[in-house]
């Protein structure tokens, strides 16, 4: 029978893995996307009443053309927390 050998890693600094750990589980803050002007899909389809698989087409065509920037960012939207595709026009 084969003899298990345990090897431990040695963490240099755990503080900053931890750090790391909690940059990714960030939520950001919804109010503050907003007021940056950037909107979400279901933002957008429910102003403008079209449907989200319709603009999402429209908005990468958009943001290909540079006329839009695009950024994901995790948001709570009810119960779930959700990375959502964020839409701003570019103002020049």
């Amino acid at each position: 029978m084969r003899k298990k050998t345990q090897s431990y890693l040695a963490a240099p600094d755990i503080t900053a893995a931890w750090a790391r750990v909690f940059e990714d589980a960030k939520i950001d803050d919804l109010e503050q996307l907003h007021s940056e002007g950037w909107q979400s899909v279901y933002d957008i389809a429910e102003q403008s009443g079209r449907c989200r698989n319709t603009l999402v087409n429209v908005l990468e065509s958009e943001v290909n053309a540079g006329r839009f920037e695009k950024k994901l960012a995790k948001v709570k939207r009810g119960a779930q927390i959700k990375q959502l595709s964020f839409y701003r026009p570019v103002v020049k």
